[in-house]
């Protein structure tokens, strides 16, 4: 009897260290306060936590898709964590006040992460993120791939008034766009390009420099008698024609420069056009594509989607 559970013990250890062994490696970084030395050097992404809060609990794993995600992209994005209880003064000095706080860190610039907690939508906010604020655009492949998600991810471009890609000081058009890249760079796509030659036939300028968004299957120039506020007109043209709305975005936005027209339904329902709320649905949408073929209609209204069961709490 005794051999028998001796074997049983050690049958157990042996697949104890089996687990051991094969368990996945963390790619998540424990930060110290020693994170406050290297913070402004390249990037960072930190979630700050307590061990006690159920909500970092629950994004735990996330985080550890993420980081593992970001080693096999070969990002230059470090993603760590740090316990606020521990390192009460690293909490302190960033004025953390709640957990979990997400913060990305540029070269000295914080930038906190207010979107949703999921593996897909991080890495898109870091992708964004890590690259150059203004990314070139200069082939028709590039083009062609951005176009793929404008439906849902509209993008921004610059087109210069010469071959040359050299910014001078007189060109405050381009000193202007820089400045809004700058505060939305993580959450819109801006580009630069030197002439015409990545962009179809059908994108004509009446003068250049330019700048355009692409979205809906259509682009959209910048006229700057109509809006002198460029910062203002990107603000509003970075949103698809009709925008799911979610916590993430619904405070975005309300400052857009165009009335927010709110088409509620519920989720399942919306697809089936026999159904009172898919025939409203379509209706909706055939309101949407109107204001969009309309010049004055499409920078006046912003159509966005609240979808039962899910709605946000403004």
């Amino acid at each position: 009897m005794k051999i028998v559970l001796i074997s049983g013990l050690l049958a157990v250890l042996a697949l104890t260290d089996i687990i051991s062994a094969a368990k996945i490696p963390s790619n998540v970084l424990d930060l110290n306060d020693k994170f406050m030395d290297v913070m402004n050097e390249g990037l960072w992404f930190v979630k700050f936590y307590a061990p006690w809060c159920a909500h970092c609990k629950r994004i735990a794993p996330v985080w550890e898709h993420v980081g593992h995600a970001l080693a096999d992209m070969n990002s230059p994005v470090r993603i760590g964590k740090i316990d606020c209880t521990r390192f009460t003064a690293v909490a302190n000095s960033l004025r953390i006040n709640g957990y979990p706080t997400i913060m990305f860190f540029r070269n000295g610039n914080r930038i906190p992460y207010e979107g949703e907690r999921k593996k897909e939508a991080i890495l898109d906010f870091l992708i964004k993120s890590s690259g150059p604020v203004v990314a070139p655009l200069d082939t028709a492949v590039k083009y062609s791939e951005l176009r793929k998600t404008s439906d849902k991810d509209p993008f921004f471009v610059y087109i210069n008034s010469a071959e040359s890609t050299d910014s001078s000081s007189e060109d405050q058009l381009f000193k202007s766009y820089e400045a809004a890249a700058e505060k939305l760079f993580t959450e819109s796509r801006f580009f630069r390009s030197k002439s015409l030659t990545p962009f179809p036939a059908s994108v004509v300028l009446p003068q250049k420099p330019a700048i355009l968004v692409f979205k809906d299957g259509k682009h959209y120039i910048y006229d700057e008698k109509k809006n002198p506020d460029l910062a203002a007109w990107i603000e509003s043209e970075r949103w698809p024609l009709m925008t799911a709305i979610t916590p993430a975005n619904i405070h975005a936005l309300g400052k857009a420069d165009k009335k927010l027209v709110l088409i509620v339904s519920d989720l399942l329902d919306r697809s089936n056009l026999s159904s009172p709320i898919g025939k409203y649905f379509k209706l909706a949408k055939e309101a949407a594509n109107l204001c969009q073929q309309d010049e004055d209609l499409h920078s006046k209204f912003q159509f966005g989607l609240f979808g039962f069961p899910l709605i946000p709490d403004i």
